[in-house]
């Protein structure tokens, strides 16, 4: 099964036109990605994007998806945390050179939470490798609970699933 999934990621790299074997010069830029845990990206941490100002009337644009399946919890005499689900997030961006040195952009993020469906494929992927589960195995499947209690009061809970409009991030360069 291991060499099937090494064969698989083989072929897909060298059949890609655009940065197989047969292409030419990759370009270097930073991936896009930013930590999607439930409690940092609310946060609006900015994602690595490239340095290079876009020529002025230049124009860009691209789709981010990101999903991230999360699953954590820890208790001590004082709190407790649970941290189990799936958050979504596809994003709109574009950039636009507005002078020789000067370029504004935006994203459009539409973000959600949901129990998911990957706790399946996660556990299968985790078993694979030889990885820890960190109990996930012990847990209800595809759940949505973020949860927080601090000296016995909640202080967060997430428990239904959300979708909707994330905060526009407006951004410049020069």
């Amino acid at each position: 099964m291991r060499y099937l999934v090494f064969a698989a990621a083989l072929i897909m790299i060298l059949l890609n036109p655009e940065q197989g074997a047969f292409a030419g010069p990759l370009a270097i830029t930073p991936f896009h990605t930013a930590d999607r845990s439930p409690l940092v990206q609310v946060f609006g941490l900015p994602e690595p994007g490239s340095s290079e100002i876009l020529a002025q009337g230049a124009g860009e644009g691209a789709l981010f998806v990101d999903i991230a399946s999360s699953y954590a919890g820890e208790e001590t005499p004082h709190e407790a945390m649970l941290l189990d689900g799936e958050a979504y997030r596809t994003t709109l961006g574009l950039r636009f050179g507005l002078g020789k040195r000067l370029e504004a952009g935006m994203e459009l993020p539409f973000i959600g939470n949901s129990g998911g469906v990957f706790d399946n494929f996660i556990e299968g992927w985790h078993d694979f490798f030889s990885l820890p589960q960190g109990g996930r195995k012990e847990a209800p499947r595809n759940r949505l609970e973020y949860s927080y209690y601090k000296n016995g009061n909640q202080r967060l809970l997430l428990d239904e699933s959300s979708f909707g409009m994330g905060d526009v991030r407006l951004a410049a360069g020069y």
